[in-house]
């Protein structure tokens, strides 16, 4: 592995980082296991660089910051320090050592470490000091961590890297902290054993770090936590909540395409540099935008009730173009539509002369998940993670693509029971009538204003699944000004009845001119129920 007088390139990823945030009951737990894994390699890194110097008395020359925040990525030097961060993104870290043989020993080493510990080079020896930090930190989460030999070819040495590093993956065991026995007690969260107590609640030690980690932050748990009780409007009655999972479109094939031809170091990584700084940021500022919308679009809304005056968007994960939060289920719909809006203008590169089609425009898929306040958060979050997934399965279809880019989608689902995971198989269940009739329009493309015409997306734009006219439909019902809310909830009622009972309904609306949306007495699609998502939705969407 080492060569002497040489560079190591090393990729770092923490494995099960999803699983662990949302392996968890409630919110509180979530946004502290979010705030316990944030940057976490970065800490890990940091802590570990410290401690190898005040043990080896070694001082290294470092350069941990790979970009100026509200300026931009730095530029790339060559082989200029010890330990070198390239660029963080994408869940993944690459840093570069030069190959320093040291030898720990026990006078230096203030805290008892050995001189094993600390032999086979710079690199392992952080590497181990990292694994302990992630592990100690979260208990259970595991770091993977693949090196090469570093050449004068970027592009051959990344490959090199994500090959050694699919190996690790592939021959890495997954290891668990010491589960349960017969005989103590076991945390119903994470099925750890009960090792601490906290607000007279007895927790494993993965709940407790969670906990803590939440409480530290306190601008988010305290105060939405508040906010989430002020959606009980009275004592055992739940209000809706929703949450929200946002993924960006094609980011690794449109990165890709960035980098083709950047033989260099220097080249490859101020281009990565470049990539990876825009998606963070880009994403974050779009997500400071859409909160900011959003609560003020609620707190002017004439729907929402005095009870519901706490108006929320509460981010539980914001890594670079993944994103999960939670907010008054009324303003959902809307949110996602403001971040797609919001996204939909930033790009992660200027386009190559000539190529200013929108190639390189940042787009997303989200999932929106209701459930009421006392939902388990974790089954919500399952949900709204196939929503997502529904969604791009229809934004990549052949039909909707637009060359290689893909628009913004949205899919959704109210959660009735704990039973609402494996969405398909649920939905085949209980959405189509017995007459075979598909009663969901959903999943809808989201329309930024930018679409030309003539072109893919200016035709989906122009349809009838968008959400701006979903959101139409919607007020078109709940205000009940061209067809009365009772009957409005009664066609919504008779949907899953089948065509000829829907048919028996029509003839009597249109008796007495109630007319649909569109102004006609439509109620189909081909096999698909054409008003049912918006009846759906009467209730759970906040007339602006």
């Amino acid at each position: 592995m080492d060569n002497e007088n040489g560079y190591i390139l090393a990729m770092y990823d923490v494995r099960g980082i999803q699983k662990y945030i949302f392996r968890t009951p409630d919110l509180k737990s979530a946004i502290g296991a979010s705030a316990l894994v944030e940057g976490i390699i970065e800490r890990a890194l940091r802590d570990s660089l410290s401690m190898y110097e005040e043990q080896t008395g070694t001082v290294l020359r470092k350069d941990l910051d790979w970009y100026v925040e509200g300026e931009g990525p730095k530029p790339y030097q060559e082989d200029a320090y010890d330990v070198q961060v390239l660029y963080i993104g994408g869940g993944n870290a690459f840093v570069v050592y030069r190959n320093i043989q040291t030898e720990g020993s026990d006078s230096k080493a203030g805290c008892g470490k050995s001189a094993e510990f600390f032999s086979g080079g710079l690199a392992l020896s952080i590497n181990r000091l990292m694994a302990k930090y992630v592990l100690e930190s979260t208990y259970s989460l595991q770091l993977a961590v693949a090196m090469v030999k570093k050449t004068n070819d970027y592009q051959a040495d990344q490959q090199s890297v994500r090959r050694e590093m699919d190996q690790v993956k592939r021959s890495m065991s997954a290891a668990t902290p010491f589960g349960a026995t017969p005989a103590v007690k076991v945390d119903y969260r994470t099925g750890y054993p009960l090792t601490a107590h906290s607000d007279r609640e007895e927790l494993s030690t993965e709940a407790r770090n969670k906990r803590y980690a939440a409480v530290r932050k306190r601008w988010y748990y305290l105060e939405d936590e508040k906010k989430i009780d002020s959606l009980r409007t009275k004592k055992g009655v739940d209000s809706t909540i929703a949450v929200i999972h946002i993924d960006g479109n094609n980011l690794g094939l449109r990165i890709r395409s960035l980098l083709k031809n950047k033989g260099t170091y220097q080249e490859g990584v101020s281009t990565q540099r470049l990539i990876s700084y825009r998606i963070d940021h880009s994403y974050k500022a779009a997500f400071e935008k859409m909160k900011q919308l959003t609560e003020t679009a609620g707190k002017n809304s004439r729907q929402l009730s005095i009870k519901e005056k706490d108006i929320f968007v509460i981010p539980v994960v914001t890594a670079g173009d993944d994103i999960t939060y939670v907010c008054n289920g009324k303003l959902a719909l809307m949110s996602v539509q403001f971040f797609a809006r919001e996204i939909s203008r930033c790009s992660m590169a200027e386009a190559p002369t000539g190529q200013n089609d929108g190639r390189y425009s940042f787009s997303i898929c989200a999932g929106i998940a209701f459930a009421n306040s006392h939902f388990p958060f974790h089954i919500a979050y399952d949900v709204a993670e196939e929503c997502c997934e529904n969604a791009k399965k229809t934004a990549k279809s052949k039909e909707n693509l637009q060359g290689e880019r893909i628009g913004n989608w949205v899919d959704f689902h109210i959660c009735k029971n704990v039973q609402a995971r494996n969405l398909k198989v649920l939905r085949e269940k209980e959405y189509v009538t017995s007459l075979g009739e598909k009663l969901l329009m959903r999943p809808y493309y989201i329309a930024c204003g930018t679409e030309k015409e003539g072109t893919v997306f200016g035709n989906l734009a122009k349809g009838t699944r968008t959400l701006e006219s979903l959101e139409k439909n919607i007020v078109y019902f709940a205000e009940g000004e061209r067809i009365p809310r009772s009957y409005a909830k009664l066609l919504r009622n008779t949907y899953p009845m089948g065509k000829y009972e829907v048919k028996h309904l029509c003839a009597f609306l249109q008796s007495r001119k109630h007319l649909m949306p569109d102004g006609s007495f439509r109620m189909y699609e081909g096999n698909r129920a054409l008003w049912y998502d918006a009846l759906e939705m009467m209730d759970l969407f906040a007339i602006l």
